[in-house]
């Protein structure tokens, strides 16, 4: 009778011998921590029942070998999405450092034109001077002048 349990295979021993008039067919699958053994099936000495053991075992090995072939492709498949996972991360990652320095472009732009806006504000109040110091001087110049007609008038 032959009794399991699955985990991930590292090495395979497999041997028949003769003992007491019988064939025995015995496959022991070694892992980390649990193991899978064949008890000692036993098989007449007939060569027919000798070799049907022997391929019972082979097939019994080939099985094993297909569900370590299946877990492989499982843990490829899982690794894989990991991998897909991770990428991901990384354009998620990248798309917010282009997002952070749009928005500092953004921010760097928008105190541009507030600098500018200011400096467009003291330009005016600075020609608004200006204006207002001609005005004044014009002013002055208008009242010397009446002021010497006036001295001109008396003398």
């Amino acid at each position: 009778m032959y009794t399991y349990s699955y985990s991930y295979f590292t090495s395979y021993s497999y041997s028949t011998y003769y003992s007491y008039s019988t064939y025995y067919c015995y496959s022991t699958y070694y892992s980390y921590s649990i193991s899978y053994f064949s008890s000692s099936t036993s098989c007449s000495s007939s060569s027919t029942y000798y070799f049907y053991c022997t391929s019972y075992c082979s097939v019994l090995h080939l099985l094993l070998l297909l569900l370590h072939m299946f877990h492989l492709l499982i843990l490829l498949h899982i690794l894989h999405l990991l991998l897909l996972l991770h990428i991901l991360l990384r354009l998620l990652h990248i798309l917010l450092l282009l997002f952070h320095i749009l928005h500092l472009l953004i921010l760097l732009h928008i105190l541009h034109l507030l600098l500018l806006l200011h400096i467009l504000h003291l330009l005016i109040l600075l020609h608004i001077l200006h204006l207002l110091l001609l005005l004044h001087i014009l002013l002055l110049l208008f009242h010397h002048h009446q002021y010497r007609n006036q001295i001109n008038k008396m003398t």
